[in-house]
This record gives C-alpha cells, structure tokens and sequence, in this order.
C-alpha cells in the first residue's frame, strides 16, 4: 500500500510487479496450445480406426494384384479334316476363384469349345478354309484376359488335288516335252545303247576264260539281244510319244 498525496488527499494502490503479468500471460498460452494438441490427438487417433477398416475394405473390393495370363502361342496345332482334334489352353491366374473360358469367333464345323476346362474338341468336317481366328478369353469373376490365335486346317484331298493340278503339270513339263521333242531323248537312248554294248563287249574279253567258248557267246548274246529289245522299246515308245504330242 502507497499513499498518494495528489489532489491534495490519500489514497490506496495495490497491485503486483510487471514480471507477476508477463509470467501469467504466458502460462495462460501455452495451457490453451496444450489442451489444443491434445484434442487434436484425441480427433486423429478416433479417426485412424475408420480409415484402416476403409482401407480393409477397399482392399477387398480391388481385384487381386497378380492377374490373369493366358499362355497361348500365335499359331495352334494343325488340325486335320476328318481326325479326332484336342487342344487345351492354359492360364496362370493369382487366384483361386474357378474359372470361365468363352470363345468369341465361330468354330470350323465339327469343332466344339469346353468352357469348363478350356478346351478345343472334336473333328473339322469342312475343309474349305486353309486357316481359322480365334479370340479366346477367360475370367475369374473379377479380371478378364484374352489373347487372339490362329487354328490352321489341313485338307489332305486338296493338298492331293493341288499336287495333281493340270496347271501344276504345265508349270513342270514344258521344259522336259520341248527337249524330249526335238529328239534329244532319241540321241540320249541310243547313246546309252552304244554303251550298253561296249560294256557288254569288255565283259567278254576280260571274263573267265574257263567257261567254253559256245556257252559264253550265247551268255554275252542274250545280254546283248536284252540291250537291243530294251533300246528299241524305250524309242519306240518316245517316237509313240511325240506323235501324239505333236497331233
């Protein structure tokens, strides 16, 4: 307590030090940011529950993270017109869920489509095309994967029919029928029924001299009338030949 003498009286003032105030201010502050953090932990840690349990579920909403591949070449085995076909296909799936195969293109006649296992059976009764796509696709509920591949046919009777062909024969025979028909095949007889001769010839000159004369001659003369009947026979046959080519 101080008296005061001015305005001519006395009067009273209590009251602290400046340092009393500051000290109160400040511990008044940082009580307020504490009882801020703390509710602010008190929202954070009510909220972080929710968020796991969202997550949780999410998690089983999304499909599972390996997926579907299908292992399927570009061109499948050939199939045959008419013989028993087997293809299955295959898939790594990361999941255990059963799976469903479909098949968007239509099939060749004769073969069916298991979209159990994911099979190709049965046997191609239509052999008019060479080659097949097919678009085959599987899923497991939640993913879906696909992949385009080829299914070539073989028709052995067109095959056969191809090779027969008479455009086939005139693509090969010009060749052979100009040089048969200017008489190079004549010369080419004869030539080796000259040599047919010679050999027959030196067969008998250095052949056992123990055999009898008459014996031998007779072996050496039948090798050489077989030569003869073989020689005329092939010309006879060439000159038949390009008569009928020539008209």
């Amino acid at each position: 307590m101080r008296r005061n003498r001015r305005g001519g009286g006395f009067h009273q003032e209590f009251g602290g030090s400046g340092e009393d105030s500051f000290v109160a201010v400040v511990v008044t502050k940082l009580t307020g940011a504490l009882l801020f953090i703390l509710l602010l932990t008190m929202v954070i840690m009510a909220l972080i529950p929710k968020a796991d349990q969202a997550a949780a579920i999410a998690k089983e909403d999304r499909p599972d993270t390996p997926s579907l591949t299908l292992e399927i070449p570009d061109i499948l085995p050939e199939a045959i017109l008419g013989r028993r076909y087997e293809y299955a296909f295959s898939v790594r799936a990361g999941s255990d869920r059963p799976l469903i195969w479909s098949i968007r293109d239509p099939l060749p006649d004769g073969l069916s489509f298991d979209t159990q296992k994911g099979r190709l059976i049965g046997s191609v009764r239509d052999g008019s095309t060479e080659s097949v796509a097919l678009t085959i696709q599987v899923t497991d509920g939640r993913t879906v994967t696909g992949a385009v591949t080829t299914l070539p046919i073989w028709n052995p009777e067109k095959a056969l029919a191809s090779v027969n062909s008479p455009e086939i024969s005139e693509r090969h025979d010009p060749a052979i029928e100009s040089w048969l028909s200017q008489g190079f095949g004549l010369a080419l007889i004869w030539f080796g029924h000259i040599a047919g001769m010679g050999v027959v010839g030196r067969m008998q000159e250095h052949g056992p001299s123990d055999a009898g004369d008459e014996v031998g001659a007779t072996r050496y003369g039948i090798y050489r009338a077989m030569i003869r009947l073989l020689s005329l026979g092939l010309s006879a046959f060439l000159i038949y030949w390009m008569i009928m080519q020539n008209g």
